[in-house]
């Protein structure tokens, strides 16, 4: 379980409680228990690390993450948009696994490292390996996945990890809580859904004009955060999506008024926007 910063301080209490749950189920002696067999594969990596077995023991138990107490945010958001400055996207997952490997649990608030040689071993890392599914939930209609950073941050991050420990990234899901009937979607699709009903639709970008200069901003958050999602999961985003932006936005195939919307209120803010589209061909997404 994977917790932001902001989380990990509202709800210290239900990850405790989440955390006692986790241990009784993995005291359980019954066939087939995976998480009683995952800590066993653990604690035998982490013996193998060099870590007292003792060590070892206790730090396998532990299922929820997040950065340091009293940090928050992964870096992940900057450096994925600092895009010069890495070749290899394997950059991104490193940068995930260095910040959001602190340990938390009844036995443990934050903790990073377990005995004298266990800094050479990051508990996270052993724990994503071999996972096949990633899950997040949305609840708001006014936050999907490219309205905030923060997604491809936290669920890009660990697809982004997986694939740089396994090879391959795993399956990503959206549980989607905004309405009674609850579905599970795959990103890919919450995506597509989250682009068409908003960010290509002509009452929205409408909308946004009457915003002015903010409107302006959204438009080049959005761009930031689909990139965000190419670097994170490149499977994630489809060319035809960037093209459509880019008629939409660039071209004003249309005829909605966006050029001149962007010259009167802010021009530099579709530099940018070309900008971050042309450093996407150039890295060859």
């Amino acid at each position: 379980v994977q917790v932001t910063g902001v989380y990990r301080d509202q709800f210290n209490h239900f990850m405790r409680l989440l955390d006692d749950a986790l241990a009784r189920l993995a005291e359980l002696d019954e066939p087939g228990n995976p998480i009683a067999a995952n800590n066993r594969r653990i604690a035998e990596v982490l013996q193998q690390q060099g870590m007292p077995e003792n060590d070892a023991v206790a730090a396998s138990g532990y299922r929820i993450f997040s950065n340091t107490p009293g940090n928050y945010g992964t870096g992940v958001p900057h450096l994925a948009l600092a895009s010069t400055e890495w070749d290899d996207d394997a950059a991104l997952a490193e940068q995930f696994l260095a910040s959001s490997g602190h340990a938390y649990g009844n036995h443990g608030w934050g903790h990073h490292s377990w005995g004298e040689t266990s800094e050479q071993a990051n508990l996270l890392a052993e724990q994503l390996r071999g996972t096949q599914v990633a899950i997040m939930s949305r609840s708001s209609n006014l936050h999907g996945v490219l309205s905030t950073d923060h997604p491809f941050e936290f669920l890009g991050g660990l697809s982004a990890a997986i694939r740089h420990l396994d090879g391959e990234a795993p399956q990503l899901l959206v549980s989607d809580l905004r309405s009674r009937e609850v579905r599970t979607t795959g990103l890919a699709r919450f995506l597509a859904d989250e682009m068409r009903a908003r960010y290509l639709n002509p009452q929205w970008i409408e909308a946004m004009q009457q915003e002015g200069y903010a409107g302006t901003l959204e438009v080049l958050n959005v761009t930031n955060n689909l990139f965000g999602w190419q670097v994170v999961d490149p499977s994630t985003v489809r060319d035809d999506q960037w093209q459509a932006l880019f008629d939409t936005y660039i071209h004003d195939t249309r005829e909605l008024g966006t050029a001149e919307w962007f010259e009167e209120h802010n021009p530099t803010a579709q530099a940018q926007i070309l900008e971050r589209m042309a450093e996407a061909i150039r890295k060859e997404y």
